[in-house]
């Protein structure tokens, strides 16, 4: 019988796989033909559209002499395909998710060919990312395991003798299905990590209450690869918990005889118009477009930064080819149905979610609380004391910093003093460009590092000022210091020049001559405006503060190099290994 079953379709995976989404055949509502040259595809067809998932599997001794699709098998992937033509009978034809080396062979039939994601790829003998590029990785898997988090793998035999803990791992991916706006069931994201279990493998993130997290490792038969294929999460699971389960999953199957494992396609990432000259303008107008609309719903680029701070070997990219064999529609109307019908073949599912709906509105204030926190109290306060005017006497003599103050006061006229404004100009200047700096440096730096930095820089500010640049003046120009002394300043200026001095250290490559320039343009700048010496020399504050901000920044900078050369390349520390088990079959 050419059409198979999907017991027989495992016996080919098995042989012949060498995408590492051909699993997802045994989970996708497709039919399989396998032609008498022993080729399989694995098809849907909607209406007049017929959707063959993947590359075809080529028959055994093909794989072992053209494993990537090499021109040598490329005849006789012509007469497999006619086979499959003349069964099948297609109208429209797309192959979907498909590598660069097929799409040659497709392109070469008269097949139209679009890029439509790509595939990151690791080397896990080497799945701890170096440099500084994967810094990120590395704090966040050494936050994880500080945290108490561990790994181990388990297999068919623990869910059977103890079938509470896949009760564990099914609510928890319920959740994780559920968790978003629109679900995709269908065709290539059909997922079902517990079908097949003794063919892949689970590893379990867990922290001392409970089971956080899991991942599902699917085998790349032909090549013997991974396809980590699912990593499932809690909500509010712990901070670093995607990384370490990663990470540990790799080194575990490293040390299995693994070469590469792969993090999964990212699809719509067609970016660049050019690439999609060869279509209609219509359809190359759709597919620049559509990756930005569905970016709205659907976390790619999420996706893709998430794995890109894994420092892959390799991005593959993956293909979509069209052939329309209706000479009575167009190339367009044809590309048109295309889309649509793989749009339902993905069985999207719109989910009223209140936990997601919750979760949009407030994703902004749990991922910048502490700036959003300065914009409400500074414009509390200059709406409440200065009526979004000009700052009454009686604030700017209560509240404004200044040396003759008493001591006492000191720390809390330096904290209140810096969310009080003169007039709206220097409100919208200062305060607006202090809040956002410190967005800056909450995208940076982690929100506790951004509070406690914020905090100190908000209530030691004017006392740094008055100690490094006003008090000394009184031992060489007791006029002066008596001058300047009587003056109170308010504002976030200082603030902000601390801030901007931290964030000049994210220039890695650039940040000694950047502080250079930037310095040398505050003295000028003060020089040539400022046209008494006493305030010249209140205006040099920010100069210290910017000052104080790149070393800080430089500190911090330096510390976490030297935490990141302490991390193994290779080994994960000693005592949070993946504990090793057999499944059933490999004890067997």
């Amino acid at each position: 019988m050419p059409f198979l079953e999907k017991s027989a379709v495992l016996s080919a995976l098995k042989l012949s796989a060498t995408n590492s989404s051909h699993f997802v055949w045994l989970l996708a509502d497709l039919r399989f033909f396998q032609t008498t040259g022993g080729w399989t595809f694995a098809f849907q067809t909607l209406s007049s559209v017929t959707l063959i998932a993947l590359e075809p599997l080529m028959p055994e001794a093909l794989v072992r002499t053209s494993p990537s699709y090499l021109a040598g098998a490329a005849s006789e992937f012509n007469r497999a395909f006619e086979e499959f033509r003349a069964e099948v009978k297609p109208k429209l034809c797309a192959f979907v998710s498909i590598g660069a080396p097929f799409s040659q062979w497709l392109r070469r039939e008269g097949f139209q060919i679009v890029k439509a994601g790509e595939e990151p790829w690791i080397d896990v003998s080497e799945c701890i990312p170096t440099g500084n590029s994967g810094k990120g990785v590395r704090s966040a898997r050494n936050h994880a395991i500080r945290s108490g988090l561990t790994v181990e793998e388990w297999n068919t035999q623990d869910f059977k003798e103890m079938p509470e803990r896949l009760v564990t791992l099914r609510e928890i991916f319920r959740e994780w299905r559920t968790s978003g706006l629109i679900n995709l069931t269908g065709f290539m994201n059909a997922t079902d990590p517990f079908s097949f279990s003794d063919e892949r493998r689970y590893f379990i993130l867990r922290s001392e209450k409970r089971v956080e997290a899991f991942c599902v490792a699917t085998p790349v038969y032909a090549t013997g690869g991974y396809f980590l294929e699912d990593l499932v999460m809690r909500d509010g699971c712990p901070n670093g918990t995607g990384e370490l389960l990663t990470l540990e999953t790799m080194v575990a199957l490293a040390n299995s005889g693994c070469s590469e494992a792969s993090l999964g396609v990212i699809s719509l990432t067609l970016a660049e118009p050019h690439a999609a000259l060869e279509l209609p303008k219509v359809i190359q107008f759709l597919l620049v477009q559509a990756p930005r609309l569905f970016h709205s719903f659907y976390n790619f680029n999420g996706m893709a930064t998430y794995r890109k701070r894994f420092n892959p070997k390799a991005w593959r990219e993956i293909y979509v080819g069209v052939k329309n064999y209706e000479p009575n529609v167009s190339d367009t109307q044809a590309w048109l149905k295309v889309l649509w019908s793989l749009f339902w073949a993905f069985k999207p599912t719109l989910q009223c979610n209140p936990r997601w709906i919750l979760r949009v509105l407030l994703k902004p204030i749990l991922r910048y609380p502490v700036s959003i926190a300065a914009l409400v109290i500074n414009f509390l306060s200059f709406g409440l004391i200065n009526h979004f005017g000009a700052l009454p006497a009686w604030a700017l003599n209560r509240f404004g910093f200044s040396g003759e103050a008493p001591v006492s006061e000191w720390f809390t006229r330096s904290v209140v003093s810096d969310f009080l404004y003169f007039g709206p100009s220097h409100f919208y200047v200062w305060a607006l460009g202090y809040v956002a700096v410190l967005f800056w440096v909450e995208r940076s730096h982690r929100t506790r590092f951004a509070l406690w930095f914020a905090a100190s820089v908000c209530i030691f500010d004017d006392i740094i000022n008055y100690n490094l640049l006003i008090r000394p003046i009184a031992f060489f120009q007791p006029t002066l210091f008596t001058d300047l002394i009587h003056i109170k300043d308010v504002g976030g200026s200082l603030g902000l020049a601390t801030l901007l001095g931290l964030q000049t250290c994210q220039f890695k490559k650039v940040r000694e001559p950047l502080f250079a320039l930037m310095t040398l343009g505050l003295v000028l700048a003060f020089v040539f405006t400022t046209p008494q010496l006493k305030l010249l020399i209140l205006n040099l504050n920010h100069l210290v503060m910017f000052t104080v901000g790149f070393l800080a920044g430089k500190i911090k900078f330096e510390y976490h190099r030297h935490q990141s050369r302490k991390v193994s390349k290779l080994k994960p520390p000693p005592g949070n290994t993946v504990r090793k088990k057999m499944s059933i079959k490999r004890a067997a």
